[in-house]
This record gives structure tokens, C-alpha cells and sequence, in this order.
């Protein structure tokens, strides 16, 4: 499989295999878009404006976008958002009290990792994260979804039903109109369920059968 990652400075593992180290605390991969960027809610209110329709989050309710009713396909989809980025575009955060709950997981003992799918915006989105003061441990960027089912992280916080079946009890999927038809081990809608959540989960070994 073809790995193409882009790490900003602040990463602490010079290779991944090193995340596998026992920790008695966890290594937490957070993604970015529709997770913690609020990137389908910027996308509408362009897209609503481009075209002077009136669509909302719930008409986006299915993740290969082109299934939907907007009328637009992947690919024009990717290329909006990249734009998005690259326009240094108002992106709000899909929960205010995000930096809250990362800075008790990170008082707790974790570490956070924000992770992305979308490499060739990854200046951009680092920018984001420290316009929004979110505190992190390293960031990477990888080609595409499918590397980050071969990340060896403890806990993965995401959007994306496609890692359901790979990651298993490791993902927290976030709630979101185009997952729901998922069967997901562990969801959540509030960002303030994780921190409790997480803190009872079983420690690096603690319990080598999950």
C-alpha cells in the first residue's frame, strides 16, 4: 500500500511502527474534516450561495456524496473543500467544546494525534488547528483513507463509516447524517461523552483481548 504522509514538526514518532510502544496512557488519532472542522457546513453555505438552493447537513446523508441529492460528484466535492481550505474560508468547529474536552484527555495523560485524509491540504489545515488553539502531540496527512486503517493507534476519533469494519472497538464514530446506516461498536454525539469514555477504557495492556 502506498503511504505518503506529510508530518508537521511537533511529531514525536520518527516511524510509525513506533506508536505501537506501551504507553500507560493512550495515543488518540483525532481526524479533521467533518470531525472536528466543520467542513460540510462551510461547504453548504457556498454551494447553497453558488447554486440558490437551501440544503442542510441532513441532505448529506450518505458518504459517497454523488448518492445524494445535491447533484454534485466526489470528485467536485474534494475539489470544494480543498478550495475551502485554500481560501482560508470561516471553518467553525462541529463542537465549541472541543478544546475543552482535548485538553482534559491531554491532562489525563494522552496523547493527541490529528490525522487527516486530505494530504494536499495540509498547511492549510495545521493553520486551522492553531488558529483554533487546538493542543496536539503531531499531525499527519495521508494520501487517503484506506492508510489510515493500517495506523497503529489506541483510539481512533472519526467520521468515517469506512473504517468501521477495520478498526473495530478502537473507533469513536462520530455521529453524522451519512453514517448512521452504520453499525458501529462505539458512537458518540457530544464531544463532552469522550472524555469519561475514554479514561475507563483499558489501558495498553491491561486487557490484550480487545
Amino acid at each position: 500500500m502506498d503511504v505518503n504522509v506529510f508530518m508537521s514538526p511537533k511529531w514525536n514518532f520518527m516511524v510509525l511502527d513506533r506508536i505501537t510502544e506501551r504507553h500507560k496512557n493512550m495515543n488518540i488519532a483525532i481526524d479533521i474534516e467533518g470531525t472536528v472542522a466543520d467542513v460540510h457546513e462551510a461547504f453548504l453555505q457556498w454551494f447553497n450561495t453558488k447554486y440558490d438552493t437551501n440544503f442542510t447537513i441532513k441532505d448529506i446523508d450518505n458518504w459517497n456524496i454523488a448518492k445524494t441529492k445535491l447533484g454534485i460528484t466526489t470528485s467536485e466535492f474534494i475539489e470544494s473543500l480543498r478550495k475551502l481550505w485554500k481560501q482560508q474560508c470561516t471553518m467553525t468547529l462541529t463542537d465549541s467544546n472541543i478544546p475543552k474536552i482535548i485538553d482534559r484527555l491531554i491532562d489525563s495523560g494522552h496523547r493527541i494525534y490529528f490525522v487527516t485524509a486530505h494530504y494536499e491540504v495540509a498547511p492549510q489545515i495545521i493553520d486551522w488547528i492553531n488558529k483554533n488553539r487546538l493542543k496536539h502531540s503531531g499531525f499527519m496527512a495521508v494520501k487517503n483513507t484506506e492508510v489510515k486503517k493500517i495506523l497503529s493507534f489506541d483510539l481512533f476519533i472519526d467520521d468515517c463509516p469506512l473504517l468501521v469494519e477495520s478498526l473495530g472497538h478502537r473507533l469513536f464514530l462520530y455521529n453524522r447524517p451519512y453514517n448512521t446506516n452504520t453499525k458501529a461498536i462505539n458512537r458518540f454525539t457530544d464531544f463532552s461523552e469522550l472524555t469519561n469514555r475514554i479514561n475507563m477504557w483499558p489501558r495498553r495492556g491491561e486487557n490484550e483481548s480487545l
